[in-house]
């Protein structure tokens, strides 16, 4: 199994946005400076990293089955 570690260091002034895409639905991580996260990578899966913005962040629904798409719109938004 191959496990990704993301950090948000200490020093860091920017909140970090994990999303784990399972297709059907969309399990998120918001990481504050001097946090960490292991994640499990699998074929299954994708792995989005983010900076999080609040006005984005707040208005994503997730565990829906159109999750996907709105979180990949809004991230596409902000690019």
């Amino acid at each position: 199994m191959t496990i990704v570690f993301i950090e948000n260091v200490l020093g860091s002034c920017q909140v970090i946005q994990v999303l784990e895409d399972f297709g059907d639905y969309v399990v998120e991580h918001k990481l504050q400076p001097g946090d960490s996260a292991r994640i499990a990578a699998s074929r299954f899966k994708s792995i989005i990293v983010n900076e999080a913005q609040s006005a984005v962040a707040a208005s994503l629904p997730f565990r829906r089955p159109e999750a996907r798409r709105e979180a990949r719109r809004a991230v596409a938004a902000r690019a």
